[in-house]
């Protein structure tokens, strides 16, 4: 009984969880793409982050490492690597 209890919440928990998920887009190498930053507010330089630049590129995809993980490059640079990373950073 315990354990069926569990499961039909887990199957609940799924439901909901289900609900709002979206599919990883797919990209293709040679795809422009824009990265999110996360810039910091600096007294210092009197910049606010609410002014920020919140993307940085264009940059170019490399190689799909996997499903959800890509390897960039700049457009000055096509074939260097700058970075790898994944779809929801």
């Amino acid at each position: 009984e315990g354990k069926d209890v569990a499961e039909q919440r887990q199957d609940k928990r799924k439901h909901y969880a289900d609900k709002r998920r979206r599919e990883a887009t797919l990209f293709h190498p040679g795809d422009k793409v824009y990265v999110t930053s996360h810039p910091m507010s600096s007294a210092e330089k009197g910049k606010t982050s609410k002014f920020l630049l919140r993307r940085d590129g264009p940059y170019v995809i490399m190689s799909r490492r996997s499903p959800t993980t890509y390897e960039i490059s700049s457009l000055e640079n096509p074939t260097t690597p700058l970075r790898v990373y994944h779809t929801s950073a």
